[in-house]
């Protein structure tokens, strides 16, 4: 019987052990979204709920705001920004202001730096707290550009555990072992007793 407890405590540890992260999202987060020019002039702020489509519109791009990517799409034809950038706060996989999210991808479609330049992933930042900022400075595009931001989340230190945990698991294994060989002892003596 306590062989049988033990074996059910390991697999539940194990299983809760190797079980994935849920899969973490921005629907449902509280963001504020800025739209600045001339270097420090805030043009317009919308402050919404993510899971609307699109979060925010003016008459250069509408911004739509996936489970984990921050699109933004050309309103009307072509165009031409000379010192414009978006701020976006309250961005956050897990909901902790101090765990900052990485951008794993950028793509971009006719949104133009020059002539033949398509804009790149330095224009994508995310400051040290969190406000993620795309900068359109001095771009040119058409009425089908497009910048598409992915985020991850922040990479989570893994716990590495102590020698103490150690050494407790390793004793518990021995434990655990010692009492599957009692058991079948006792076993084998039983059958020789018949």
């Amino acid at each position: 019987m306590i062989v049988r407890i033990l074996a059910c405590v390991a697999a539940a540890a194990l299983a809760g052990i190797a079980a994935p992260a849920s899969a973490a999202t921005f629907i449902g987060d509280a963001v504020v979204i800025k739209r600045v020019q001339g270097g420090n002039f805030v043009f317009k702020t919308v402050t919404t709920t993510v899971g609307a489509t699109p979060e925010y519109i003016d008459n250069f791009f509408s911004i739509d705001i996936t489970a984990n990517q921050v699109i933004f799409d050309v309103v009307s034809g072509n165009f031409s920004v000379g010192d414009i950038f978006y701020e976006i706060s309250g961005l956050d996989f897990d909901d902790n202001p101090a765990t900052a999210n990485i951008i794993e991808g950028f793509n971009a479609t006719q949104i133009f730096t020059s002539p033949n330049t398509l804009i790149g992933t330095d224009r994508a930042t995310i400051t040290p707290t969190g406000l993620f900022r795309m900068s359109f400075q001095q771009t040119t595009g058409a009425a089908s550009g497009l910048a598409t931001v992915t985020f991850g989340a922040a990479p989570v230190q893994s716990a590495v555990p102590e020698p103490a945990t150690w050494a407790m698991m390793i004793g518990g294994f021995g434990l655990a072992g010692g009492a599957l060989r009692s058991a079948r002892r006792r076993r084998g003596r039983l059958a020789y007793s018949r």
